[in-house]
């Protein structure tokens, strides 16, 4: 798994924007339009398939699977994906939905920090330390 360097401005501004419970009605789920491939495919930009799969926890065999429309992910899998490709919250909407999977919502605390963390350009080892300070599920599993 790739290293992370905490952004401690970033961190603080997501946790005080969270607890102020700042709308974030404008994210909303979007209608995905797109195939989950194409998504992915596009948001990659100069990644190699080496480093995100490296950064997001995901096997290259199963990068290729999804690619391939042979497996549908979980939520934290594209999530995961979302937050190495820098994709904004409306992207990651798009492509969990094209997923099939759950769409973030406000209703739920963790869909609200996963939310503002994509907002505020966090790295994955951000998000999660921001998850776990709040007592909420990491999106990276532990390492077994």
């Amino acid at each position: 798994m790739g290293s992370y360097q905490l952004r401690e401005e970033h961190i603080s501004r997501t946790t005080t924007m969270i607890d102020q419970g700042v709308d974030i009605e404008h994210w909303k789920p979007v209608q995905a339009t797109e195939k989950m491939s194409d998504i992915l495919n596009r948001n990659m930009g100069e990644l190699s398939v080496t480093v995100v799969c490296d950064l997001a926890a995901v096997s290259p065999a199963m990068w290729y699977k999804i690619c391939g429309d042979k497996v549908r992910p979980g939520q934290d899998v594209l999530l995961r994906l979302a937050f190495v490709m820098g994709m904004t919250p409306k992207e990651a909407q798009a492509l969990l939905k094209s997923g099939h999977c759950p769409t973030l919502t406000v209703s739920r605390e963790r869909d609200v920090c996963i939310i503002y963390g994509l907002h505020n350009r966090l790295n994955l080892g951000e998000m999660d330390f921001i998850l776990m300070e709040r007592g909420l599920d990491p999106l990276v599993p532990p390492a077994k």
